[in-house]
């Protein structure tokens, strides 16, 4: 049940800022550093083509990463990425790893707000 790109461009103009996540969800932890550069590169190119601007950031499939990721991130153009790292984040964090909340489908609204205020 992926999006298609004309689902993709009527969020991007609704102002549901659309971003990079992989060409195919792999764990980036668990694959080369080649295989990171290719699968950062198709997602960020048919994401630019799509939507006719440029990919800056790319949230990481399950949070994971290596050093490789983040070389593969800064070498491809990316500006920042995110993690599921828990935890704060001020300026002085590594912008290649920021944290965030991981949210699916099979949360309730409840469990979403809680997340929300830890």
């Amino acid at each position: 049940n992926y999006l298609t790109s004309s689902e993709i461009k009527t969020m991007d103009l609704n102002n549901i800022r659309i971003e990079s996540h992989t060409a195919s969800h792999e764990h980036l932890d668990k694959i080369s550093y080649i295989d990171n550069v290719k699968t950062m590169k198709t997602s960020k190119s048919k994401l630019e083509q799509i939507l006719n601007r440029k990919i800056d950031y790319i949230a990481y499939p399950y949070g994971g990463y290596t050093e490789s990721t983040i070389k593969a991130a800064k070498q491809l153009g990316y500006k920042l990425a995110f993690s599921t790292e828990f935890g704060w984040i001020d300026k002085s964090n590594n912008i290649y790893s920021l944290g965030r909340i991981f949210v699916n489908s099979n949360l309730t609204l409840q469990q979403f707000k809680v997340k929300l205020n830890p």
